[in-house]
């Protein structure tokens, strides 16, 4: 960011920030990827009225315990983070697209003036009226804005949690006739696995874990957004575990993509490290039972559930790996506490409740049904 007519965009947008009562920074994927989160951390001690939202592919960019946080914005999202956009002043949007699903279904605030983006891609400039449009990596420009504004701490320190999470906590119950409510396992997951990397196959699980997952660090989290791939988070989790020099890594699946990908687990049994995979099994196809109904009716489409139930403890054990079922909240927590100091892979069979779900699949389906499909259809999907 050495051009000055990118410098000219930085200060053009600082102005606007200063002047804001109510600004929001929408962080997308390139403040992950482009190692701007502790940029991002040091601009909310240099702005003491900004608050930040993230799409669905960057949770954890900005830690989703920290007091400015308001939640995920888009697919899955929180209602603190849309209504944060809706009544900002000031919107610094970082390293996003903002395509269908990153921009909640092209929210109309995204198109109004007093819009600042950041992205590296000059070709993502807009067209919008008033919009500022700085080209340059997320971390030096985020840096560049602290420095204007010249009020930053020389170092930035992730806060005490406040005990007012954006991530929701579910009150219960936990569980259901023997079946564990999947809010609940999600918030079992975010206590006892807060530093370890999860992954997140489409479907339920990915919903399930944008809305109720909480995470606190960049790249702690990955999901097939743009693609939507059944079977990302088996080999995507056996990545992470590799990359990070043999460290326990979770993957969030569902016993739809164990049928298509699970072979992927002896993969991980004959390279003996710590996978983990938690299978939220609902005894059928739970998104798209979900997404039928939602659009529908009920009883409008044939059963999806299986006549014949996978049984995923004697799956993974034929493949070699350590095994456990949990039909309670009890069961899993204990089974994961496990799985955490295991040095070899672990799969957790949850029967979950099936006829829990998730806001995200309603959402979509009025999304769909609304005048702002158009511009989905003439500006394209995705979730970054």
């Amino acid at each position: 960011m050495k051009s000055t007519a990118a410098l000219s965009a930085v200060e053009a947008g600082v102005k606007i920030l200063r002047r804001a009562k109510r600004p929001v920074c929408l962080a997308g994927r390139g403040v992950v990827w482009g190692g701007a989160s502790q940029a991002l951390l040091r601009l909310c001690e240099a702005l003491p009225h900004l608050t930040v939202a993230a799409t669905p592919g960057a949770k954890g960019a900005f830690p989703e315990n920290h007091e400015r946080y308001r939640g995920v914005f888009g697919f899955g999202g929180h209602a603190a983070a849309r209504q944060a956009v809706t009544e900002a002043d000031a919107l610094l949007v970082v390293g996003t697209r903002l395509l269908e699903q990153s921009s909640g279904d092209f929210h109309p605030r995204l198109r109004e003036p007093g819009v600042v983006r950041v992205d590296r891609d000059h070709k993502r400039a807009s067209r919008r009226s008033g919009e500022i449009f700085v080209v340059g990596e997320a971390r030096h420009v985020l840096e560049s804005v602290v420095a204007l504004l010249g009020t930053a701490r020389a170092a930035a320190q992730t806060p005490a949690r406040t005990g007012a999470s954006a991530i929701p906590r579910y009150a219960g119950p936990f569980a259901l006739d023997r079946h564990v409510k999947p809010q609940a396992l999600l918030g079992a997951l975010s206590r006892l696995a807060a530093n370890v990397p999860v992954t997140a196959d489409a479907g339920n699980s990915m919903c399930w874990a944008i809305e109720w997952l909480e995470r606190l660090h960049p790249r702690d989290f990955q999901a097939s957004l743009d693609w939507g791939s059944m079977g990302f988070a088996l080999p995507a989790a056996i990545g992470i575990s590799l990359a990070r020099g043999g460290a326990p890594a979770i993957a969030l699946t569902g016993d739809g993509s164990m049928a298509m990908a699970g072979g992927d687990l002896h993969t991980a049994v004959e390279l003996e490290i710590p996978l983990i995979v938690v299978v939220l099994n609902d005894g059928g196809a739970g998104m798209v039972r979900a997404g039928c109904e939602a659009w529908f009716g009920p009883d409008a489409v044939p059963n999806v559930d299986y006549r014949y139930k996978l049984n995923l403890f004697q799956y993974a054990r034929s493949l070699g790996a350590h095994a456990e079922m949990a039909t309670d909240l009890e069961a899993f927590e204990q089974a994961l506490r496990a799985a955490l100091v295991r040095a070899t892979p672990t799969l957790i069979d949850v029967h979950v409740d099936p006829s829990e779900v998730p806001a995200a699949i309603r959402e979509r389906v009025q999304g769909l049904t609304s005048s702002a499909n158009e511009l989905a259809v003439r500006e394209g999907g995705g979730m970054c």
